[in-house]
């Protein structure tokens, strides 16, 4: 009989971020090279690898008609530094990859 979180576990191990579901939230557990020690992977919890996702903030840049996405810090203040920056449009945002 095989352990019932093997493949999960080998994947974190690995360095794939997973996560566990505790009271309906999902929490990610701490990298390998960070936990201070290896997580019990109990096997009446559920686990998944912890989904892809984008980080982004759109701005205003009037004079193109058109928005402009920043993906980082760098990014955004490249665009809020440039002559055609108008406002951001929204705050940063967290979305499915």
């Amino acid at each position: 009989m095989s352990y019932p979180h093997g493949y999960i576990v080998r994947l974190w191990l690995a360095g794939t971020p997973i996560q566990y579901e505790k009271d309906g939230v999902w929490i990610t557990l701490p990298a390998p090279e960070v936990a201070d020690k290896m997580p019990h992977f109990y096997p009446s919890t559920f686990y998944r690898v912890k989904p892809r996702s984008i980080r982004l903030r759109v701005a205003d840049l009037g004079h193109t008609q058109r928005p402009a996405a920043a993906f980082d810090e760098r990014e955004a203040f490249t665009i809020e530094n440039s002559p055609g920056f108008v406002r951001w449009l929204t705050d940063w945002q967290e979305i499915p990859a």
